[in-house]
């Protein structure tokens, strides 16, 4: 019984060093597969903010992470997209690309492996704005124009004037135009894209096809694009921001 008793403990061992936890994960899925996972991943993001010029560009943020371990890359931020790098593996890169800032300073931001990435953007202080004028109508600016045309000429005439500047050393020196409306049973467009003009005239004839005795709304989408000398572009838009919604009515003529 003794001698038993002795063989029995010698098929048993121990020992006091505890076992190396395990760093994966081990699944096998219904086909029979085994695969490892890492068990858990951390992700170092690098830089973590960006300083972006008011002509924007390109800029590269550099992803450090275990090998195995996946991560994607995200913007909510509408001047900001991914051009490379939604998603990756281990270590990798993503490439935000900001468009340019013509006007106030802004800041959008990226989610890259988990991580917030900050863009603050410089705005190259360009205030981009415009009014229309109907004088027969009134003095002061306006957002209606009345196409009626006067005895003997059935085309009128509403200017449109620039008031756009900028608030540094930069000057303006461009300045584009693009009208747009459907009127006459067609959609129509106008425009004027010169250095050395300013303002604009929408011009539009009466009694074509949808003018009325009463007058007929015809709503039009002004926009107006300044650029200053160093190449940076902003645009006013009707309807948008602080310019109001802007429309003509068409007259049989007078």
């Amino acid at each position: 019984m003794a001698l038993a008793i002795a063989l029995a403990t010698a098929g048993c061992s121990s020992s006091s060093t505890p076992a190396t936890p395990s760093t994966t994960t081990t699944t096998t899925t219904s086909s029979g597969t085994t695969t490892s996972t890492p068990a858990s991943c951390s992700f170092t993001v690098s830089p973590t903010t960006l300083t972006v010029a008011p002509a924007g560009g390109t800029s590269t943020i550099t992803v450090t992470g275990g090998t195995g371990c996946t991560w994607t890359a995200s913007t909510t931020s509408s001047f900001v997209t991914v051009s490379s790098g939604t998603t990756g593996s281990g270590n990798g890169s993503v490439v935000l690309n900001v468009a340019q800032d013509g006007t106030a300073n802004r800041t959008g931001t990226a989610t890259i492996a988990g991580q917030t990435v900050t863009i603050n953007q410089t705005g190259a202080g360009i205030i981009v704005a415009f009014d229309m004028y109907d004088t027969p109508s009134q003095a002061g600016p306006t957002s209606t124009c009345r196409v009626k045309g006067a005895p003997g000429y059935p085309i009128t005439a509403c200017p449109l004037s620039n008031t756009s500047r900028t608030t540094g050393s930069n000057s303006l020196v461009n300045y584009s135009w693009v009208i747009s409306y459907t009127y006459d049973g067609q959609a129509k467009t106008q425009t004027q894209n010169t250095g050395s003009i300013r303002d604009f005239q929408f011009y539009e004839y009466c009694g074509l096809k949808g003018s009325s005795a009463d007058g007929t709304v015809i709503p039009m989408s002004i926009t107006l694009t300044v650029t200053d000398n160093n190449g940076i572009t902003a645009t006013a838009q009707s309807g948008a921001g602080n310019q109001p919604a802007t429309s003509f009515v068409a007259y049989t003529c007078s």
